[in-house]
């Protein structure tokens, strides 16, 4: 066949849709539906669903037939969802109370420390002991019955 000769062209490329998908509301309102052979358009249409809170039947024709391909729950989805952010504020809030807890811990600390170092200066600026070159005290003291000693 010669690079000019005429070659026969496929007037309509559209495909049939081959996906369909079918989104319910639990509050009434009319259903939505969505015919298309792009599997990532029908995934982005009943993801966007299920977030909105529709139960989502996705079908596909195969060989004669509608088959179901996937079902998606979308309030169970909004639960799941809702209990793990009310599950994540209790753990924030618990974090935040031991922070709080924790800074007063750490003041009550730094108030026994100072205390601490209070008693330690007042020690400090007593006089010291007076002693022999032996380390030993010079003070007198009573032993027992016997009177003093040195």
């Amino acid at each position: 066949m010669s690079r000019n000769a005429r070659r026969g062209r496929i007037t309509d490329r559209r495909t049939d849709p081959t996906l369909y998908a079918l989104g319910e509301w639990p509050d009434g309102r009319p259903p939505a539906r969505y015919a298309t052979a792009d599997r990532a358009r029908i995934a982005s249409m009943t993801r966007r669903w299920a977030e909105a809170g529709a139960y989502v039947t996705v079908t596909r024709h195969t060989g004669g037939e509608w088959r179901t391909v996937r079902v998606i729950d979308g309030p169970a989805l909004l639960a799941v969802r809702e209990q793990a952010a009310a599950e994540d504020r209790r753990v924030r809030a618990v974090d935040r109370q031991l922070a709080e807890q924790a800074a007063r811990n750490g003041f009550a600390a730094a108030v026994d420390r100072a205390d601490a170092l209070d008693q330690l200066g007042r020690l400090m600026t007593r006089p010291p002991v007076g002693r022999l070159d032996t380390g030993r005290p010079t003070a007198r003291h009573v032993v027992g019955r016997r009177g003093t000693r040195d």
